[in-house]
Protein backbone atom coordinates (compact mmCIF):
# COMPACT_ATOMS: atom_id res chain seq x y z
CA UNK A 1 0.00 0.00 0.00
CA UNK A 2 1.22 3.40 -0.94
CA UNK A 3 1.65 6.49 1.50
CA UNK A 4 -0.78 9.84 0.65
CA UNK A 5 -0.84 12.73 1.68
CA UNK A 6 -3.96 14.63 2.94
CA UNK A 7 -4.02 18.05 4.35
CA UNK A 8 -7.35 18.08 7.53
CA UNK A 9 -8.66 21.03 8.92
CA UNK A 10 -10.27 20.80 12.01
CA UNK A 11 -13.55 23.18 13.61
CA UNK A 12 -15.66 23.40 16.43
CA UNK A 13 -17.98 26.08 17.97
CA UNK A 14 -17.95 24.65 21.59
CA UNK A 15 -16.93 27.17 23.98
CA UNK A 16 -13.70 24.84 24.67
CA UNK A 17 -11.12 23.03 21.95
CA UNK A 18 -11.17 19.87 23.98
CA UNK A 19 -14.09 18.12 21.16
CA UNK A 20 -11.17 19.38 18.70
CA UNK A 21 -8.26 18.18 20.62
CA UNK A 22 -10.19 14.72 20.88
CA UNK A 23 -10.90 14.49 17.59
CA UNK A 24 -7.51 15.59 16.26
CA UNK A 25 -6.19 12.60 18.26
CA UNK A 26 -8.57 9.84 16.84
CA UNK A 27 -6.95 10.64 13.53
CA UNK A 28 -3.19 9.02 14.83
CA UNK A 29 -5.15 5.55 13.65
CA UNK A 30 -5.93 7.00 9.81
CA UNK A 31 -1.84 7.44 9.70
CA UNK A 32 1.08 9.14 10.57
CA UNK A 33 0.96 13.14 11.65
CA UNK A 34 3.66 14.85 9.46
CA UNK A 35 2.36 17.97 11.15
CA UNK A 36 0.31 19.68 13.16
CA UNK A 37 -0.92 23.04 13.27
CA UNK A 38 -1.68 25.54 16.40
CA UNK A 39 -5.37 26.22 17.64
CA UNK A 40 -6.96 28.84 16.05
CA UNK A 41 -9.57 30.99 17.66
CA UNK A 42 -11.46 32.79 14.70
CA UNK A 43 -15.04 34.34 14.05
CA UNK A 44 -17.41 32.50 11.97
CA UNK A 45 -15.91 33.45 8.38
CA UNK A 46 -18.99 32.62 6.77
CA UNK A 47 -20.96 35.21 8.95
CA UNK A 48 -23.78 32.75 9.22
CA UNK A 49 -23.52 33.01 13.13
CA UNK A 50 -22.29 34.96 15.74
CA UNK A 51 -20.06 32.08 16.99
CA UNK A 52 -16.40 32.04 17.25
CA UNK A 53 -14.34 28.54 16.07
CA UNK A 54 -11.19 27.02 17.05
CA UNK A 55 -9.44 25.60 14.21
CA UNK A 56 -6.77 23.04 13.86
CA UNK A 57 -5.18 21.93 10.38
CA UNK A 58 -3.30 18.61 10.57
CA UNK A 59 -0.74 17.03 7.68
CA UNK A 60 -1.33 13.32 7.09
CA UNK A 61 0.83 10.46 5.29
CA UNK A 62 -2.35 7.55 5.04
CA UNK A 63 -2.64 4.55 3.16
CA UNK A 64 -6.29 5.04 3.19
CA UNK A 65 -7.99 6.16 -0.19
CA UNK A 66 -9.14 9.69 -0.29
CA UNK A 67 -12.71 8.23 -0.29
CA UNK A 68 -11.79 5.78 2.96
CA UNK A 69 -10.08 8.63 4.55
CA UNK A 70 -13.89 10.90 4.22
CA UNK A 71 -15.37 8.29 5.63
CA UNK A 72 -13.08 7.83 8.64
CA UNK A 73 -13.68 11.37 9.45
CA UNK A 74 -17.46 11.21 9.25
CA UNK A 75 -17.28 8.32 11.75
CA UNK A 76 -14.86 10.66 13.73
CA UNK A 77 -17.11 13.24 13.58
CA UNK A 78 -20.10 10.96 14.84
CA UNK A 79 -18.07 9.43 17.31
CA UNK A 80 -17.37 13.18 18.79
CA UNK A 81 -20.92 14.58 18.89
CA UNK A 82 -21.80 15.95 15.42
CA UNK A 83 -25.25 14.38 14.01
CA UNK A 84 -27.08 15.30 11.01
CA UNK A 85 -29.13 18.77 12.02
CA UNK A 86 -25.62 20.21 14.24
CA UNK A 87 -25.37 22.27 11.76
CA UNK A 88 -29.26 23.44 11.12
CA UNK A 89 -28.81 24.32 15.24
CA UNK A 90 -25.65 26.15 14.85
CA UNK A 91 -23.59 23.44 16.76
CA UNK A 92 -21.01 22.41 15.24
CA UNK A 93 -18.95 19.86 17.61
CA UNK A 94 -17.07 18.83 15.29
CA UNK A 95 -16.33 19.19 11.58
CA UNK A 96 -13.26 17.52 9.76
CA UNK A 97 -12.41 18.92 6.03
CA UNK A 98 -10.21 17.00 3.48
CA UNK A 99 -8.24 19.97 1.78
CA UNK A 100 -6.23 18.08 -0.40
CA UNK A 101 -5.50 14.59 -0.97
CA UNK A 102 -2.27 14.03 -3.58
CA UNK A 103 -1.89 17.99 -3.70
CA UNK A 104 -5.25 17.87 -4.78
CA UNK A 105 -7.00 20.57 -3.41
CA UNK A 106 -10.49 19.23 -2.48
CA UNK A 107 -11.57 22.23 -0.35
CA UNK A 108 -10.34 26.03 -0.44
CA UNK A 109 -9.68 27.81 3.02
CA UNK A 110 -10.11 30.91 4.57
CA UNK A 111 -6.91 32.77 4.16
CA UNK A 112 -6.34 33.29 7.93
CA UNK A 113 -6.30 29.88 8.49
CA UNK A 114 -3.74 29.66 5.78
CA UNK A 115 -1.05 31.82 8.06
Amino acid sequence: MSAHIALLCFGSNLPTPSTLIGAVQATKYLGVWIEKGKIWHTPDYTSATASYYYNKVVLLSTTCTAEELRRQCKVIETLWGRTPDSKDKGIIPIDIDIISYDGVVLKVLPDFLLI
